[in-house]
């Protein structure tokens, strides 16, 4: 039996679960029964499991004998958005968010289909696929892949580095490699996509914080709004001088007031350093002339914001080939490989901080989620759209084998 068929023998535990996980979403850092149901799948199959890293992040932990240690993540996090599906097990959830508006909560990125790949994998490898491998699996569910801050509030906590390792997560050791999956909308269930190197973008955030002058703020001679002093800046950016970088850009995120200071959060997107270098000077080109329009009567400073962002996720090419032609002799014709060229798509994904800043070896493929039977010449899903429905029931099998076929092959083999 090939391990695509063991997967669907699972799907009495996994099609129930993407339902009940579909249904109740819940957004970044508040994924806290999420967490709890994907606890209680590791440790229904023998995984040690400790919770609450990175806010509400969880590490499962299964050795296995001697061998290489391997991380299997999987993002954990739903987005503000009015499902519009009908189906049964659509999701009604709201949340109330930090403004007190209360939201819509929907799964609408395709992490559901990530979480029960995740869990199938598990049950796999915990299970009629134990005897294949000898090492160490981590299974990591990650909250916040949407605002890309999960990955570095769990690496903060697990503190690979450290001299000394909090007591909680001492037992949890450094990965030798790391791996993950996300959906691709517009692929047909029964097909993988990858890249070898650059898969996506870097996202760097930088606060730009403006002080004004003090006044009442009827007298225009005097007082000067620190809000206004940095939408002349972004329209500054807003301009041809940036769209020379392209592709790089700068996005605006928001805007907020911190007492007499108002602050810009703003996403600058690069593959290269040179494009955000440059990025960086045209940022301070702004400011500059917005001070020197105001007479030096307002201040701009631009901070670095580290808590936040994503590195360019880098597919090591060594290690996406292994697991490549892992899959080409798994899956033989069952799923068809694509490997993608060219410059990456504008998304940015955080699981890239696994590899930056543990300096390990990752890989991350896309799992092909539309159903066989779309085929009415209709435009694609997308992700992030109210109405994206995944195919669970094809795709999800699929998403677990994958899973199981990498982690056999990273662990039964000594990583140099």
């Amino acid at each position: 039996m090939n391990v695509i068929e063991l997967a669907r023998q699972e799907m009495h535990v996994l099609g129930p679960l993407y339902k009940e996980l579909h249904c109740k979403p819940e957004t970044a850092f508040r994924e806290l029964e999420t967490a709890a149901r994907l606890t209680q799948e590791l440790r229904a199959v023998g995984f040690t499991v400790t919770t609450g890293i990175g806010k509400t992040g969880i590490i499962g932990v299964l050795e296995n004998g001697p061998g290489p240690v391997l991380l299997i993540r999987t993002d954990m996090d739903a987005l503000p958005i009015k499902e519009q599906t009908g189906v049964s097990y659509q999701s009604l959830e709201t949340y109330t968010d930090e403004d007190g508006e209360v939201r819509p909560v929907m799964h609408a990125c395709g992490h559901d289909i990530h979480m029960a790949s995740f869990v199938g994998a598990a049950r796999l490898l915990a299970g009629p696929l134990l005897y294949r491998w000898s090492g160490t699996l981590l299974m990591l569910g990650q909250p916040a892949e949407e605002i890309l801050s999960g990955a570095k509030a769990m690496l903060r906590d697990l503190a690979f580095d450290a001299q000394t390792r909090p007591t909680k997560v001492a037992h949890i050791p450094k990965p030798d490699a790391a791996v993950a999956m996300h959906i691709g909308p517009a692929g047909y269930v029964g097909t993988v996509g990858y890249r070898i190197g650059k898969d996506s973008w870097r996202v760097s955030f930088y606060e730009v914080i403006a002080e004004g002058a003090e006044g009442h703020a009827g007298n225009s001679t005097t007082f000067i709004d620190p809000s206004i002093v940095l939408l002349k800046i972004v329209a500054g950016l807003d301009s041809a001088d940036v769209m020379k970088i392209n592709p790089a850009k700068i996005h605006f995120k928001k805007l907020t007031k911190r007492g007499e200071k108002a602050v810009a959060l703003l996403g600058l997107k690069s593959l290269t350093d040179e494009q955000l270098s440059d990025l960086l000077q045209e940022i301070e080109r702004c400011a500059a002339q917005t001070e020197q329009y105001y007479e030096g009567r307002v201040s701009v400073v631009l901070k670095p914001r580290t808590d936040i962002g994503a590195d360019v996720l880098v597919n090591d090419a060594q290690l996406a080939g292994e697991v490549v032609e892992a899959f080409k002799f798994a899956f033989k014709d069952q799923v068809v490989l694509n490997q993608e060229t060219g410059t990456p798509k504008g998304a940015s994904e955080d699981f890239a901080n696994f590899g930056s800043e543990l300096g390990i070896p990752i890989f991350r493929w896309g799992l092909g989620v539309r159903h066989p039977d779309d085929t009415d010449g209709s435009a694609p899903p997308r992700v992030h759209t109210s109405t994206i429905l995944p195919d669970y029931e094809g795709a999800v099998p699929i998403g677990a084998s994958s899973f199981a076929v990498a982690a056999i092959t990273i662990l039964s083999k000594k990583r140099k």
